[in-house]
């Protein structure tokens, strides 16, 4: 009896351990690195943020793929580390960056008209982008073998902004027009609508960068108009938070922006003529930020 009653314990015990470990899950890791976009220097930049927040030069010019034409938007694919990049031209390109830092050209076509925010989507392997030249959202495969759709029937969505966030849980697009904040269906249908409208004073005026905590429900945004970092929920219902501003932090039209959750760190860029900088803050907004890169003009950060 009292055999059993051990191999019955220790069955349970294996039972109970092989159940926990199928049932953990994967353990956050903080960014390694903080990629940048050097819009009029054919430049994406790293900052190495293990290493002393030592900066280097990732990709530059005709050597390493990239034209010398207005860079623009990064998106990370999440499942082998390769960087997108769009070029803010007529006609336009999407460009693939390699853990090398070699470009190539993903899309280049005459439908490519001012490309600037863009996303990666893990679960259908699709990117995302803005494009400004017609302003409608398009979409393609991330592997670059597949043609252009526009999103919405191809309307007129006022996508004329340089942001674009996806939240793939909930099947929902976001983006902006430099004036306000909209949310679409993820599958392209039905019509995007304001989630925030860009008329409120010292809270909303030009949206320019977004960023979505989906678990807490919030979006996080620059606003190169009121010289803010802030952050609204993302049901659209307000609670208006402000992180960083002109007042008390020197905020001199914030554009891009990236949040690594773990450290609970927040990076944004300026582009001020006088302040042009990346710097980067606690995620609270208490403390005094810090400046990584100076005299860069950056639209677009991404977090590795």
């Amino acid at each position: 009896m009292k055999k059993n009653l051990l191999v019955f314990l220790a069955l349970t015990t294996l039972f109970a351990s092989s159940c926990k470990k199928e049932d953990a899950e994967p353990t956050a890791k903080a960014a390694t690195a903080l990629f940048y976009s050097a819009y009029g220097d054919s430049l994406v930049g790293k900052v190495d943020l293990e290493n002393g927040n030592a900066i280097s030069d990732f990709s530059k010019g005709i050597a390493d793929g990239i034209p010398n034409e207005q860079v623009l938007g990064l998106a990370l694919n999440t499942d082998n580390g390769d960087i997108y990049l769009t070029i803010e031209s007529d006609p336009g390109k999407i460009l693939k960056i390699n853990s090398a830092g070699k470009a190539s050209v993903l899309y280049s076509n005459s439908t490519i008209d001012g490309a600037t925010g863009i996303a990666y989507n893990s679960v259908n392997k699709q990117i995302y982008w803005v494009n400004v030249g017609d302003r409608k959202i398009y979409t393609a495969k991330a592997d670059g073998t597949g043609t252009l759709t526009a999103l919405y029937g191809g309307a007129d969505v006022n996508a004329i902004g340089y942001a674009m966030e996806l939240d793939t849980k909930n099947g929902k697009l976001y983006y902006t027009d430099f004036g306000s904040i909209y949310v679409g269906n993820l599958d392209g249908t039905g019509t995007p609508s304001i989630l925030y409208k860009g008329n409120m004073r010292d809270t909303l005026n030009s949206p320019s960068s977004l960023f979505l905590d989906v678990e807490k429900g919030r979006i996080y945004y620059t606003d190169e108009g009121v010289d803010k970092i802030a952050s609204f929920k993302l049901d659209g219902s307000g609670d208006f938070q402000v992180l960083y501003d002109y007042e008390t932090d020197g905020v001199d039209r914030a554009d891009g922006l990236a949040i690594d959750f773990v450290t609970k760190k927040v990076y944004w860029s300026e582009t001020n003529t006088n302040t042009k900088r990346v710097r980067v803050g606690n995620l609270d907004g208490s403390g005094t930020p810090a400046t990584l890169v100076s005299d860069v003009e950056v639209y677009n950060l991404i977090l590795k």
